[in-house]
């Protein structure tokens, strides 16, 4: 599968937070919390914390799954409130997040369609493959 080029992912996330309203960074990262490209944020050690981050919050989501339908749906997104904004975050593709920070006055269904229409749109580009143990 052809990854997407980095200038071109980079140039994705800026056209999607220039078009939501309220919606000021978006990161890419694996499920395990390695960025992989950024919009919007303000400072450079802010892309693998963000990353780190997203990937714990992400995880505990699933986690909660376990409380629905017998643990065997599927974790779409999860939406954090913090007193700074919203925190968006849903697999855009296999082992990839996509993460959005936006102000409270956002429009948390549509910036959710929006990144689910993303995923669909560039999420087999995105895709990161499991990292596997290595022989020793």
């Amino acid at each position: 599968m052809t990854n997407i080029h980095s200038d071109e992912l980079g140039r994705v996330l800026r056209d999607f937070v220039e078009r939501m309203p309220h919606a000021y960074a978006a990161v890419v990262s694996s499920t395990d919390g390695l960025h992989k490209q950024s919009f919007g944020l303000s400072h450079p050690d802010h892309e693998s914390k963000l990353s780190a981050v997203t990937s714990s919050m992400f995880s505990l989501g699933k986690g909660a799954d376990q409380f629905f339908n017998a643990g065997t749906g599927t974790t779409r997104q999860v939406i954090y409130e913090l007193d700074g904004g919203l925190m968006f975050v849903t697999e855009a593709a296999s082992h990839t997040l996509l993460s959005v920070l936006a102000s409270h006055e956002a429009n948390l269904g549509l910036i959710g369609y929006e990144m689910k229409m993303l995923g669909q749109q560039v999420g087999r580009f995105l895709a990161t493959a499991p990292r596997t143990a290595s022989a020793s």
